[in-house]
């Protein structure tokens, strides 16, 4: 009975052992094509991930050189504006520095025909005050005779 009982337990053991092997050598299977898979996978997802990055390089670079020419547009417009008010604020100088002159000169005739007429009154008055010396003297002269 002991024969039987050995006989039925290292059968037992040995169905055991073979469906134990089978199950392994299946699961190695199933685990090496997931394997397979997966590397596929992980090399596609690795190209679409390198593709992307250079795709996403590219559009930045196109948005970066967009950006820079907006800069200089936008520095080239001001700068353009800016001359242009210098220029207007260059003119409206010289045409206010014009105009001063212009009153300046008007003035300064204006005063050298006054300082002019001055010395006509002054002459004048000079001339009036030497007759009145004169006539006072004559006067003078012409009491003390009688």
């Amino acid at each position: 009975m002991n024969i039987i009982l050995m006989t039925i337990l290292l059968t037992t053991i040995g169905l055991c052992l073979v469906a134990f092997l089978v199950w392994l050598g299946i699961s190695s299977i199933v685990l090496m094509k997931f394997k397979k898979k997966s590397e596929e996978a992980f090399k596609h997802l690795e190209r679409w991930v390198n593709d992307n990055h250079d795709e996403m390089n590219r559009i930045l670079g196109d948005l970066n050189n967009d950006i820079l020419k907006r800069i200089d547009e936008n520095r080239d417009e001001m700068i353009h504006n800016l001359d242009e008010i210098y220029k207007t604020r260059e003119s409206d100088f010289n045409s206010l520095s014009s105009k001063i002159d212009s009153r300046c000169d008007k003035i300064q005739e204006k005063l050298d025909n006054l300082k002019k007429e001055v010395d006509v009154y002054y002459k004048l008055l000079r001339e009036t005050q030497s007759n009145l010396e004169l006539i006072s003297t004559e006067k003078a002269k012409s009491f003390t005779i009688k």
